[in-house]
């Protein structure tokens, strides 16, 4: 008699992998502590959340404003960084690559599908 391919109690640790892996995206992130402005991977600003302050890095137009920090303006074509919207938890991430600008939302972290 041949065996199944699989059976029941193969799925178990796949559902219980799958599951988890859910819960960790699904998790926020910590709160956002400051904002940290890099060009070509050099940390060139580090603007704190508590502060509203714009600065502008290589033809990009930071903006820390309630609590959050987010792009407002770049001359780059595609305008995909300032798609990204308002950036709040630590982890959240706007990136221009034209221009070769990060911006970095840092704190305390929690357990979050970026980190895992």
């Amino acid at each position: 008699m041949r065996r199944p391919f699989f059976r029941l109690a193969d799925l178990i640790p796949a559902g219980v992998a799958a599951a988890a892996a859910l819960l960790l995206l699904l998790l926020p992130g910590g709160e956002g502590q400051a904002a940290e402005v890099r060009l070509a991977g050099e940390v060139v600003a580090v603007l704190p959340l508590s502060q509203d302050t714009t600065y502008v890095c290589h033809g990009v137009t930071v903006v820390v404003q309630d609590g959050a920090a987010y792009i407002r303006d770049a001359d780059c074509p595609d305008k995909l960084c300032v798609k990204a919207g308002r950036l709040t938890k630590a982890g959240d991430t706007a990136i221009c690559l034209p221009n070769r600008v990060t911006v970095t939302v840092t704190g305390a972290t929690g357990a979050d599908g970026v980190t895992y």
